[in-house]
């Protein structure tokens, strides 16, 4: 994305417009032969809806030719040869992701219906307001204050747009936001707040197969801390560099953890479960740093100590 829409160009009173496009088609890796394409043409940035659909009709055009001709590739992709959109960017497949999306009344959009949304003069003009004296400033010299990740999300929400409205792909742009420098890096609250709105996404399911009991709002927000909380005080300094350490890895991780509990039953590999059994706790020996020249070493202890819980537990309830 830092290629093709760093956050110089996002400054632009269209930079939200491009951004929409990118992730709303599920741009990045999937997508790599279409990216390529694009590179060789002058880049993914454009200025209006026209040159926006411009860079997509001609490659989606040849799809739907060569889908008609030969059939969907190995496995049922019906992308084509040259896919312009990921429906998996996220794991599971999300219609809203699609080049053409069918809305909840069961209508295919074209491909003005699906970028039209994103190049509306209300889009720009939002866009523009959030960033204030940000607008086509330099960002490698400008020092103005960055929105916080909230006041970002709502922004986003705010436009009420097909497939941004809730869950994975909104997350993901408000977070590419502060990855690319124009909005603040949010706080681990902030975080714990979205998990505990989307119990159906795989951060929630991370923290309850972990052992969490999370009925409301103050028990994710103590879960979510103190996985956060014991990262924060064990990681080295090199490995959180390694790592991104921050509050939105410790989201990325939760949900990593039933994505790769069903990879090791499914392989009849092992699973998280056993694995962890298989650790001799507690770990009195454990060694800080010792996994840098040890890979069988961990990098963090598994036990946590009781005194650490309950401080951040009483932290929380001072929130609330």
């Amino acid at each position: 994305m830092q290629e093709h829409l760093p956050g110089s160009k996002l400054m632009a009173p269209k930079g939200l417009s491009n951004l929409l496009s990118w992730m709303g088609t599920g741009q990045g890796h999937g997508t790599k032969k279409f990216l390529d394409i694009v590179s060789a043409s002058g880049g993914f940035f454009q200025n209006d809806l026209d040159t926006m659909l411009a860079l997509f009709w001609p490659v989606h055009k040849d799809n739907i030719v060569d889908i008609s001709l030969h059939g969907p590739a190995s496995g049922g992709d019906k992308r084509g040869k040259v896919p312009v959109y990921d429906d998996t960017i996220w794991g599971q497949p999300s219609n809203y992701l699609n080049i053409t999306p069918t809305n909840a009344h069961g209508i295919t959009y074209t491909l003005e219906d699906k970028f039209g949304p994103y190049f509306a003069e209300e889009v720009q003009t939002t866009w523009v307001a959030w960033l204030g004296d940000l607008v086509n400033k330099d960002l490698a010299t400008h020092q103005g204050d960055r929105k916080s990740w909230t006041s970002t999300m709502d922004m986003m929400t705010a436009l009420n747009l097909l497939g941004f409205k809730a869950g994975l792909t909104v997350f993901q742009l408000v977070n590419s936001l502060v990855f690319l420098g124009l909005a603040k890096m949010p706080a681990s609250v902030e975080v714990a707040d979205w998990i505990y709105d989307h119990g159906t996404l795989g951060a929630y399911r991370g923290l309850q197969h972990l052992g969490f009991i999370c009925p409301d709002l103050g028990s994710v927000q103590s879960a979510y801390m103190i996985i956060y909380n014991h990262l924060h005080q064990f990681l080295t300094e090199d490995d959180k560099k390694i790592l991104g350490f921050s509050p939105i890895f410790v989201e990325h991780l939760l949900c990593k953890v039933v994505r790769w509990e069903s990879r090791l039953v499914e392989g009849k590999v092992s699973s998280l479960d056993k694995m962890a059994a298989s650790i001799d706790l507690p770990e009195e020996h454990w060694i800080s740093g010792k996994n840098k020249m040890d890979q069988l070493a961990f990098p963090f202890p598994f036990s946590s100590d009781p005194e650490e819980l309950k401080k951040t537990i009483a932290t929380i309830m001072k929130i609330q």
